[in-house]
């Protein structure tokens, strides 16, 4: 092909998109069934417990680096 019809072919550009990469689409929660609702609850609030366990090891460990050099930890 040469001249005009050379120019209107248009190239697919970027990557092919791949169904199977990435993470699964997030469901609505009106088309969740309870069960699902309740899975996705538990998820939350199991996530929700990790991080203030994690802050109060953190405050924790401060306060202890705090006493160990002779300061009172702060009332925050």
């Amino acid at each position: 092909m040469q001249g005009y019809d050379a120019l209107s072919i248009v190239m697919p550009r970027g990557r092919s998109p791949k169904n199977d990469m990435g993470r699964p689409k997030k469901k609505k929660p009106e088309d969740m069934t309870e069960l699902e609702l309740l899975q996705l609850r538990v998820k939350e609030l199991e996530a929700e417990n990790a991080l203030l366990k994690k802050v109060k090891a953190l405050v924790e460990e401060r306060e202890a680096r705090l006493r160990e050099i002779g300061r009172k930890p702060s009332k925050n």
